[in-house]
């Protein structure tokens, strides 16, 4: 829990820059997944894998795994193949997850139900909204295994980090590096906005940044 309230009080585009750094490589998810309401979570991964199935069956292994989870986990939801048009969560779900104090939900597909996640004020990152349900359409294939979503992998415990502006991944094995990057990177952007104020110029102050 130390760790998520140090990370609060960073946005995700100083998270995006500072992982990048850190690992080399982009693990920002792409820009359709978006929040349902301005909100911001940051919480420990714990991962879904729906596939396509002609066999449906009680999501016997997400609920279990709802109720193990609580208020250090973001849950995310994953379908393979998934059309965009198709919703992968609703409103029991979110009420079985705002019970549980689960931060968020993360979703590479629609949700529907919005009405009842903005009653209960319970963060979910999509695609969008349909009503148009993914129950008998997917099976799920395994929880908290390795996942792609939004293009990005997720392995559990690793930590998200979703504000107004996207989804950042932090790999667990890089999280102490990336909260002493980011804070780096913070100091030097207020710094920034210090000096622009005080000079009213972005070019005067980007020069006595590189003389400091």
């Amino acid at each position: 829990m130390e760790r998520i309230k140090v990370l609060e009080r960073f946005s995700t585009s100083i998270i995006s820059d500072a992982v990048e750094k850190v690992v080399g490589f982009k693990t920002t998810m792409e820009s359709s997944i978006k929040p349902m309401f301005p909100c911001k979570i940051v919480g420990y991964a714990a991962t879904c894998l729906n596939s396509k199935t002609k066999l449906p069956a009680p999501p016997d292994k997400l609920m279990s795994l709802i109720d193990s989870l609580d208020e250090t986990h973001v849950l995310v939801q994953v379908f393979e193949d998934t059309e965009t048009n198709i919703s992968g969560w609703g409103g029991l779900l979110t009420l079985a997850s705002s019970t549980n104090k689960i931060r968020g939900t993360i979703l590479n597909c629609c949700t529907r139900d919005l009405d009842d996640i903005m009653n209960l004020k319970y963060p979910v990152f999509s695609k969008g909204t349909t009503p148009y349900s993914g129950a008998g359409k997917y099976s799920i294939k395994s929880v908290q295994t390795d996942v792609n979503c939004g293009g990005v992998s997720v392995s559990p415990m690793d930590i998200i980090f979703a504000d107004q502006d996207g989804v950042v991944v932090i790999p667990k094995d890089h999280i102490d590096d990336v909260i002493l990057e980011a804070k780096n990177i913070l100091e030097a952007e207020e710094k920034m906005v210090r000096l622009i104020n005080e000079s009213g110029s972005i070019s005067k102050a980007f020069k006595m940044i590189q003389q400091i």
